[in-house]
């Protein structure tokens, strides 16, 4: 990829979104069929990914200094054949101690892309909030390409893109209910129902449940949010844009510090912020408010969205 475009570096770095969270969370899916196999519980076959989780999170440092000094490029070349190979070294181990050495090289190789791809995709975007709204939905077909919705089905459950629930959690089964990453919710401000990966979802919606199984009947609905920081970049998002027909921009996109703004027919319905929480805090406030403002007022630095929520 040395001296590749702008734009053959954004698709390569979006499909190493993808392909790092495939990768990193097919395991706990597959280990379902290896129990017998090997003769191992589902929690010993687990504590099998451990090496390759603590790389994955220790070799970003590494990963990231290689990739300033050395090449982003040859990174994540580096990644993709990496990745590729411990994945095939997985697959073909005959034991456990093969396994764990494969997804430890797994871990060790997919810890490339958060500080390396990411960075690369900013310097080669020439518009970046799109191509970060890009390179979340690519993130998400990697986490999401299989929601493990197989229990629910043998029990005859309604499933689509997860597991069907409504506004109180509850299934399409009498007395059970479903929350987090799996649970495929109606949510009021967004056009669809939608899943949710993110741990503060898990945690609120897996609460909402709870409250529901004890006769409550407040309804789960929040405005999806989730932040990540990358070195010196907090990022940070909140809504759900399933579909916009304008972005609008405010602060310095190419200091990244800056915010984009997301609106559907006039109507705000996401933002992501770069090193900007306060505008995103302020963008989830006045979508949670239901309000609208110009897209003048939106790309106002002077204006703060918070007290504007406040004003309805």
């Amino acid at each position: 990829m040395t001296g590749s475009s702008p734009r053959l570096a954004v698709f390569f770095a979006n499909a190493g979104h993808t392909l790092t969270h495939l990768l990193m969370l097919l395991y706990p899916t597959v280990v379902l069929a290896l129990e017998g196999r090997f003769g191992l519980s589902y929690g010993e076959l687990m504590l099998l990914a451990l090496p390759g989780t603590i790389l994955y999170g220790a070799g970003a440092l590494p990963a990231g200094w290689l990739g300033d000094r050395w090449s982003a490029e040859h990174m994540m070349v580096l990644f993709y054949l990496g990745s590729g190979a411990a994945a095939l070294a997985t697959g073909l181990a005959t034991g456990p101690i093969g396994i764990a050495v494969g997804l430890g090289f797994l871990g060790l190789f997919g810890s490339i892309y958060y500080p390396v791809g990411i960075a690369w995709l900013v310097r080669n975007a020439e518009n970046r909030g799109k191509v970060l709204g890009w390179n979340g939905i690519f993130g998400t077909v990697g986490v999401g390409i299989a929601p493990n919705v197989e229990l629910a089905q043998e029990a005859g459950i309604s499933v689509s893109n997860g597991i069907d629930v409504d506004e109180l959690c509850r299934t399409s089964a009498a007395g059970v209910f479903a929350a987090g990453d799996v649970a495929r919710h109606p949510n009021p401000y967004c056009a669809e129902p939608i899943r949710v990966e993110h741990w503060q979802n898990a945690q609120n919606q897996g609460a909402a449940a709870a409250s529901a199984m004890l006769g409550g009947t407040e309804p789960f609905a929040e405005v999806p949010w989730f932040w990540s920081d990358q070195y010196d970049i907090n990022l940070q998002m909140a809504g759900h844009p399933l579909h916009w027909d304008e972005l609008v921009f405010r602060g310095d996109v190419e200091g990244r510090s800056f915010s984009a703004f997301y609106l559907d027919k006039g109507r705000l319905v996401a933002a992501v912020g770069f090193n900007r929480g306060k505008d995103v805090r302020g963008a989830r406030a006045l979508i949670e408010a239901r309000l609208s403002p110009e897209p003048a007022v939106l790309s106002d630095e002077s204006v703060d969205l918070r007290a504007l929520a406040k004003q309805k």
